[in-house]
């Protein structure tokens, strides 16, 4: 096998391991950031009216960053998680209450006590999507969740050209004609 086939080969093997190392570093898109303590203390005692204006403020916070909701879930024992306060509307109003968690990847993670803040990725109606679940006391029942969407990967997107560029380098080599005959 002659150098420059040899030095080809090891270009190929090169951008694949560049492409899968760059795909995986893009598809986990940044977390999002935990809220400061003091929001959070305020949180865990706000009771009542207190909690949609505070979930709003952590959501705002959130939105400088990136598109961000905020809501309360509550695990129970027995049953799906359910959202118990939501963001306030712009007219004021509080969001609806007391339904059903829409994200089959947080209630599985609620399954089991969330005790400290858990970073995770999933996917909703065909949308991609990042969490945040901060637990909100002791017994892992009641959590802060931050949900942001995050762009879907784009079919044109570099480390696949990049797979494209090596995968083509290969068949090149692999059925070229070897000139040393």
């Amino acid at each position: 096998m002659s150098s420059l086939r040899r030095a080809g080969w090891g270009l190929a093997v090169l951008l694949t391991i560049f492409a899968f190392v760059w795909g995986r570093y893009a598809a986990n898109p940044a977390a999002i950031a935990t809220p400061d303590a003091a929001i959070l203390e305020q949180l865990k005692s706000a009771s009542g009216d207190a909690v949609p204006a505070l979930l709003t403020r952590i959501a705002s916070l959130q939105n400088e960053r990136g598109g961000c909701q905020a809501m309360i879930v509550q695990s129970a024992p027995e049953g799906a998680p359910m959202v118990v306060a939501g963001v306030e509307e712009d007219d004021g109003d509080e969001e609806a209450t007391h339904w059903p968690l829409p994200f089959a990847s947080v209630a599985e993670k609620l399954e089991q006590p969330v005790l400290e803040p858990v970073s995770f990725h999933g996917t909703n109606a065909g949308l991609n999507y990042r969490f945040l679940l901060v637990p909100l006391e002791e017994t892992g029942r009641r959590h802060l969740l931050l949900t942001a969407a995050t762009e879907p990967p784009s079919w044109l997107s570099l480390h696949r050209l990049m797979y494209l560029v090596a995968l083509c380098l290969a068949i090149g080599l692999l059925f070229g004609t070897d000139r040393e005959r």
